[in-house]
């Protein structure tokens, strides 16, 4: 197994800005930053990240196709901007073995590159509210490669939280729900079994995925499994 550096909490991850990868298109940098008069984001090329004193998490750092291509390969270099900035990607949505090699890297924000550049501004806005965040177009091919880990899981016995560690994260209704989650009800289901109104487990399903990181239910299990709250 290899060994990672620590990595920043979820609060420190979401003041930081972000290093975005890129194998879309040579002028992408030119293009995302001529559209931002509809964004508080600010684009720059990668250069002058080391120039910048100062950055927020709404500034956004675009590598070239070969920057990209460099820093994925060398383990060292990504280790290292990974402690000082987000890493982001766009991504195609047919190259899964490049979104599988940022997965295993700790990419935390995925956005399909297919997107014009309009909507990608406004799914890298999306994404600064969240310590990690998946475009929903790119979501069915991360759950592609999700599966076999939560097999693994599943061939062990269903996945149950881990109420001790969980409770550093989430209050008790919040965890309790959450381990319904991972047992695979729906939120109607864990309502009728847990004697809970339908909107106040939507209002807990809400407040949970947002402080473990998640984008949705389906991204709670996969962050319940990142965050090591489950039970071995």
């Amino acid at each position: 197994m290899k060994t990672r550096m620590k990595a920043p909490t979820n609060r420190e991850n979401l003041n930081r800005p972000m290093i975005l990868l890129q194998w879309s298109h040579p002028n992408e940098e030119k293009t995302l930053k001529e559209t931002t008069y509809q964004s508080r984001l600010q684009i720059f090329p990668l250069q002058s990240f080391r120039e910048r004193s100062e950055a927020s998490p709404y500034d956004i750092f675009i590598a070239s196709e070969t920057e990209s291509e460099e820093i994925v390969n060398d383990e060292m270099t990504y280790e290292q901007l990974k402690k000082e900035a987000r890493i982001g990607a766009l991504i195609d949505p047919d190259n899964s073995s490049k979104l599988d090699e940022l997965l295993e890297k700790e990419c935390s924000c995925f956005v399909a590159a297919e997107r014009e550049p309009y909507d990608k501004l406004s799914r890298l806005e999306e994404a600064i509210h969240f310590s990690d965040y998946v475009d929903p177009v790119l979501q069915h091919h991360l759950l592609a490669i999700f599966q076999p880990l939560k097999e693994e899981y599943r061939g062990q016995g269903n996945i149950q939280l881990n109420f001790d560690k969980a409770m550093h994260l989430l209050t008790e209704t919040e965890a309790m729900i959450l381990d319904e989650i991972l047992k695979g009800k729906s939120n109607g289901q864990i309502a009728k079994d847990c004697y809970l109104a339908l909107s106040t487990v939507n209002n807990h399903v809400s407040h949970l995925t947002r402080k473990i990181g998640a984008n949705d239910r389906t991204h709670a299990v996969k962050r319940a499994i990142e965050l090591n709250i489950i039970k071995e």
